[in-house]
């Protein structure tokens, strides 16, 4: 689709600005571009995110279905539609949408982590295990740290660690090709940047418990 320069513009000052922790400003800017192109699917994808963020899930999710009404054949939508249910609860509906990302796009890996994370709190183990690789995760209570892709652990289920502790092995199993490792932090259920948390100066104190998936 061939967008109007200023449409383009728009989108990228969203972008900036999204970036920058203004919303409003991102949605402002998403919000005029509909006003120039209505069927526009990156400008009714954008919103989504601040939606979610403001808690307007419903409209958020009118949104992403309409994106998807105009362009069906993109892999991302539908990912992004099945982020926006998991993160209502509601993860028998985001399975079929990560599934629905994946057949566009084997070699998706975000699609393919988020299906393991929904078949993992849907009690999927095996699916999980095919789709995530071999997986191991951190609960120090409400911040949860997940490694995926691994060959091995060097932790048992319940075990506690401590920071600097080897917990596992890089590896190549799940969905990938080659060795890799899938690594996230989670805050209260939410995933984060985590970049600070790889800064020593700003790394979690104290010990946790290993849980294998």
């Amino acid at each position: 689709m061939t967008h109007d320069p200023q449409v383009t513009a728009l989108l990228q000052e969203a972008m900036r600005a999204q970036s920058q922790g203004d919303p409003q400003a991102a949605e402002a800017a998403c919000r005029k571009a509909l006003t120039i192109e209505p069927q526009n699917p990156d400008a009714m994808q954008f919103p989504r995110l601040i939606c979610r963020h403001s808690g307007r899930l419903e409209e958020g999710e009118k949104l992403m279905r309409a994106s998807l009404q105009i362009n069906p054949n993109q892999p991302h939508p539908w990912n992004n539609l099945g982020n926006l249910l998991s993160h209502q609860g509601r993860d028998e509906e985001a399975l079929e949408l990560y599934r629905k990302a994946i057949s566009l796009n084997k070699d998706y890996q975000e699609a393919w982590r988020n299906l393991g994370l929904a078949e993992t709190k849907l009690g999927l183990l095996e699916e999980a295990r095919k789709s995530l690789g071999t997986a191991l995760e951190l609960n120090p209570g409400d911040v949860h740290s997940l490694y995926g892709y691994l060959s091995d652990y060097n932790v048992k289920p319940g075990e506690w660690v401590r920071q600097g502790d080897p917990v596992a092995f890089v590896g190549d199993t799940g969905s990938l090709s080659g060795p890799c490792l899938y690594f996230e932090i989670r805050v209260e259920g939410a995933p984060v940047n985590p970049e600070s948390w790889l800064d020593p100066s700003k790394k979690l104190a104290g010990s946790t418990a290993a849980t294998e998936n």
